[in-house]
C-alpha cells in the first residue's frame, strides 16, 4: 500500500480538477502485476520443436515496450488535439485534455506497464529457478547467425562492459539455430545461454525508459503546478479555497479583447469574432478550432443570460485554455425576463468554477 501511495501522489498534486481522479488503485496494480506474470509464461510457451524462439522473446518482451513508451509520451508532450479515441466514431464524446491531464494520463499509462514489467520480471526469474527453458531461433529472412549475432551485440552495448556475460557468442548464436523440418539436438547449456541477454534487455529497453519517462512527466507536472496557478480543465476552479470564487472585473479592461457569441441571435456586438451556439455543434467545433489557430491570449464570452450553461460551452472553454488562452472572461447579455436569482446566479455559478473572469452584465 505505501507504493503504491507513492504512485497515486504525483496524479493529487496535479494542477487538474479531472487529473485528480486519475489514480491507480490497489485492484488495477494487482491486474497489471498478474498481467506482466501471464506475459512471462506465454513468451516462454514451447513450441512443437520444444525451443522457445529468442526473437519472438525479445520483440514481446523489450522491442515493443520500448516502442510503447516513445509512442505514448509523444503525443502527452505535445499533442493539442483530442484523443484519438474520442475522435474515432465519437462525434459526440466531447472531451478536451489539457496539458495537466496528458501529462496524468502518460504517467499512470507509464506506471501500470512498469508494474505489468516487475510482474514480468517475476515470472521470469521463477521459470528461470523451477524450468529448463530452451532457446533457440529461427527465420526465413535471416539465411546466416552472423545478422542476428552483430544485431544482438549491437542491442547489449548499453551492458557490454557492465554484464560481459550477457552478450551472446558467435558459438551460441550458432548452436541454437533450429529448423521446422530438420530438428537437430544442442547442447543444453547452451539452449538456456540467452537467458542473460533476455534479462539484460528487460531491464534496459523496459523497465528503465519506463522508469525514466515516469520521472520526467513527474517533474513537468510539479512544474506546471508551480507555473499555472489556476486549475485547468472542464471542472476548472479557481484556487483561494474550497468553494468556487468569482472573480469580477471592470468591462473597460477587456476593451480590446476578442468576443465570442454564445446562443446570441443578436449579440449586439459588432466586431464579435465568431457567434456560436445557433448552428450544430460540429459546425460550432470546427469554426471555432479555425480561429484558434491564430494566437491569442484574451477571450471574453457573451451569453444569452435567460439561456443555462451547457457542457459544449464548457468543452470550448477547456479547449481554448488547453491551446494557450490562459485568461477568459464571462458577460452576460439580460433581458426582459432575466431573472437576477436564477439566470444570473447560474452564470456567477459557471463561471466561478470554469475560472472565468465576470464582467459587468449589460442589456
Amino acid at each position: 500500500m505505501r507504493l503504491l501511495s507513492l504512485f497515486r501522489w504525483p496524479f493529487a498534486t496535479a494542477p487538474s480538477a479531472v487529473a485528480l481522479s486519475i489514480r491507480l488503485t490497489p485492484l488495477t496494480a494487482l491486474a497489471a502485476f498478474v498481467l506482466g506474470i501471464v506475459m512471462a509464461a506465454a513468451g516462454l510457451a514451447y513450441s512443437a520443436e520444444g525451443r522457445i524462439n529468442v526473437i519472438y522473446v525479445w520483440l514481446l518482451w523489450a522491442g515493443l515496450p520500448l516502442l510503447g513508451s516513445l509512442l505514448a509520451v509523444i503525443p502527452a508532450l505535445t499533442g493539442r488535439r483530442r484523443p484519438w479515441l474520442f475522435r474515432w466514431r465519437q462525434q459526440h464524446a466531447q472531451w478536451h485534455p489539457s496539458l495537466a491531464e496528458r501529462l496524468s494520463m502518460a504517467l499512470l499509462l507509464q506506471v501500470w506497464w512498469l508494474i505489468a514489467a516487475l510482474g514480468l520480471l517475476c515470472g521470469f526469474g521463477f521459470l528461470l529457478l523451477f524450468s529448463d527453458l530452451a532457446f533457440g531461433w529461427r527465420s526465413t529472412l535471416l539465411q546466416g547467425p552472423e545478422p542476428l549475432y552483430h544485431l544482438a551485440r549491437g542491442l547489449a552495448l548499453p551492458w557490454r562492459e557492465l554484464w560481459p556475460a550477457a552478450l551472446p557468442s558467435m558459438e551460441l548464436v550458432e548452436a541454437t539455430r533450429f529448423y521446422r523440418i530438420q530438428p537437430a539436438p544442442v547442447d543444453p547449456q547452451l539452449a538456456g545461454g540467452w537467458w542473460s541477454f533476455l534479462l539484460a534487455s528487460m531491464l534496459v529497453y523496459n523497465l528503465l525508459p519506463r522508469s525514466l519517462l515516469a520521472g520526467i512527466l513527474i517533474l513537468r507536472l510539479q512544474l506546471l503546478k508551480r507555473k499555472v496557478p489556476v486549475v485547468s480543465g472542464s471542472t476548472a476552479v479557481v484556487d483561494r479555497g474550497a468553494e468556487p470564487v468569482l472573480q469580477a472585473r471592470s468591462l473597460q479592461d477587456w476593451q480590446q479583447v476578442p468576443v465570442i457569441t454564445w446562443e446570441l441571435a443578436d449579440a449586439g456586438v459588432e466586431a464579435a469574432a465568431l457567434r456560436l451556439g445557433n448552428n450544430d455543434w460540429q459546425r460550432d467545433e470546427q469554426q471555432f478550432r479555425d480561429w484558434l489557430k491564430s494566437p491569442q491570449e484574451h477571450l471574453v464570452w457573451q451569453v444569452n443570460a435567460e439561456r443555462s450553461p451547457v457542457a459544449e460551452l464548457a468543452d470550448l472553454i477547456t479547449m481554448a485554455r488547453s491551446d494557450g488562452i490562459r485568461h477568459q472572461a464571462l458577460r452576460v447579455v439580460s433581458g426582459p425576463q432575466t431573472d437576477p436569482q436564477r439566470h444570473i446566479a447560474s452564470w456567477q455559478m459557471f463561471a466561478a468554477r470554469q475560472g472565468l473572469v465576470w464582467l459587468e452584465q449589460v442589456s
